[in-house]
């Protein structure tokens, strides 16, 4: 079965059961069968909900839909098609399914059919491959060998044939550009470039060529670089050892084992002086640079040194709200730069983070904290033991205890808790005689100080326990899910759905507080039971689902959807 499933493994590498799985949930269909590699192009595949299967007739162990409206359903080991309505348009025959461009195609035998919306056989089974020509166009490129290969449109007719022996490139952004509607190809060794009908623009005579971008493409022969435009004319010379896409109407060129930038004229903005200039360096225009063995960073557009080279490898951060944070070995020190390219920080610092809400946290030894503002002033000393980062106004503080300060440094909780957290959905974690619970912005105790651990909130809810038992409370401290021998995942707010686990195995809530499904799944995916999200993706989750009790021995590696039910396990 062909299911575009991206949290999916890889069967084949994995030590369960490919037999069909037992103990599954009572209500919860038939799963069906997938293997390695197994998927579907865009949109990734929906299974049936549980009030959508009863409109299927009986028979059907599970079903899909298909983006054009149809339902691909599993059958005595084959696909049927459906109609919106569960009506069988098409008796079970299939392998699988993939769609292209808005184009369906069923695989029977090996071999590819080419199908109309109503599920009809257009094109019999006989490609052996099928991809995509480009992304908006509704254009396929198919193979019924390796050498028989052309463009197919809606209709099923070959549009304009491929140059023979020829191929697309599928990887990559050269696969196509929107904008300048031209992709390459390759033919006796030489690339050249088609149109989005198939039609050939620009001749094979390049040993090499790139993507189109801002209307220019680097393009090789003679063993130098240099750009054409889409109508196949060279408007920057073949001089180049190297040359990059553009982007803003810059482009990385190389000459010898020096990198500088070009405008789209072919000027140099900045000559080839540096060992590498990396590509887009957060959200500044602006990019790594580096000179023997030195790291700085260099505007896009001017070519201006922001950061001059003289920083070790890892030791400079993306830019946050304009600002950089560089970080220096010998002498040891962290200090900011602007956009401008100037020194803001008056000294260096031991410790420092980026800047968030026009603050930055530095230090000056391992437990001496404070915030600097975007002129690198101290606008709160460094000589709290912890500071956290401004949430919700308020900046979780220690002087011996905890308590809470604002932007200007003034105290607003007092200091008297053993521990605390940031502020979230309103509440703050906090700690005293071993016990935690928490509080408002005005320090009140609006959830009393007795669980033995605590989660901060998120969407209005969070995770206590007590002991052996987890439990989720609202704002108010009441139960949404009563204390429970076990302990809770991470909340995917997207599914409406918390992962349970009762030391053995894992189930399902919803956030209401509703058990969707008991504990009886295992975890695939490898990291520590409470740590690692559980969070479903396209509304579907990998887990294992034992055979009996708690042993991963011949289990099945299940996908299950979000009412806790298994619809597709591996097969090898």
């Amino acid at each position: 079965a062909l299911i575009s499933l991206p949290a999916f493994a890889a069967f084949s590498d994995d030590p369960y059961s490919s037999e069909p799985p037992a103990n599954i949930p009572p209500g919860c269909p038939k799963p069906i069968p997938l293997t390695r590699g197994d998927h579907i192009s865009k949109p990734p595949v929906r299974f049936l909900n549980r009030a959508e299967r009863e409109m299927l007739a009986a028979g059907y162990d599970n079903a899909y839909w298909l983006d054009n409206g149809l339902i691909a359903a599993w059958r005595d080991g084959r696909y049927a098609i459906l109609d919106i309505n569960g009506h069988e348009l098409v008796a079970p025959r299939y392998d699988g399914f993939q769609i292209i461009n808005g184009m369906l195609f069923a695989r029977q035998g090996g071999l590819w059919a080419y199908l109309d919306v109503s599920g009809r056989e257009i094109l019999p089974p006989q490609f052996q491959r099928v991809t995509p020509f480009t992304l908006d166009s509704r254009i396929v490129h198919v193979c019924k060998t390796e050498k028989d290969c052309f463009f197919m449109g809606l209709d099923g007719k070959p549009t304009t044939a491929l140059p023979p022996n020829g191929f697309l490139r599928q990887s990559g952004y050269s696969q196509v550009n929107i904008a300048d509607g031209l992709n390459r190809f390759k033919r006796n060794g030489l690339y050249g470039y088609i149109n989005q009908q198939g039609e050939e623009v620009i001749a094979p005579q390049y040993e090499n060529t790139d993507g189109f971008s801002e209307g220019l493409a680097a393009v090789r022969k003679d063993s130098k670089e240099g750009y054409i435009n889409t109508s196949g004319r060279i408007v920057i010379p073949l001089q180049y050892d190297h040359a990059g896409g553009f982007y803003n109407g810059r482009a990385i060129v190389k000459v010898g084992n020096m990198k500088g930038l070009i405008d789209r004229k072919g000027t140099f903005i900045v000559t080839p002086q540096y060992d590498e200039i990396s590509s887009d360096f957060g959200t500044e225009q602006a990019v790594e640079i580096t000179k023997n063995g030195k790291h700085g960073i260099l505007d896009w557009q001017s070519g201006k040194e922001i950061v001059p080279p003289e920083y070790a490898w890892g030791a400079i951060s993306p830019f946050s709200e304009g600002i950089v944070r560089v970080g220096r070995y010998e002498p040891y020190g962290y200090s900011f730069y602007n956009r401008q390219g100037e020194k803001i920080s008056k000294k260096d610092y031991y410790e420092a983070d980026d800047f968030k809400h026009g603050m930055a946290r530095i230090g000056i030894s391992m437990d001496t904290y404070g915030f600097i503002n975007r002129r690198g002033e101290e606008i709160i000393p460094p000589d709290y033991g912890f500071l956290g980062f401004l949430s919700e106004g308020l900046i979780v503080a220690q002087k011996g205890e905890y308590g809470f300060i604002n932007s200007k440094g003034e105290t607003v909780i007092p200091f008297q808790y053993q521990w605390a957290l940031d502020f979230h959905d309103g509440r703050a974690a906090v700690k005293n005689n071993d016990k935690w619970g928490f509080i408002d912005h005005q320090g009140n105790e609006v959830v009393p100080l007795q669980y033995d651990e605590i989660n901060s909130f998120q969407n209005g809810l969070a995770q206590v326990r007590q002991g052996n038992e987890s439990g989720i409370i609202d704002r108010d401290g009441k139960f949404v899910i009563p204390l429970t021998e076990g302990f809770f995942n991470e909340p995917d707010l997207n599914h409406d759905r918390i992962a349970f686990n009762n030391y053995h195995l894992w189930g399902f809530y919803d956030l209401r507080g509703h058990q969707i499904v008991p504990p009886r799944y295992l975890k695939h995916r490898f990291g520590s039971l409470d740590k690692f999200p559980l969070v479903f993706e396209n509304g579907l989750i990998e887990m294992v689902l034992p055979r009996e009790g708690t042993k991963a021995e011949n289990a099945n590696v299940v996908l299950v959807d979000v009412e806790g039910c298994p619809v597709a396990y591996g097969v090898k």
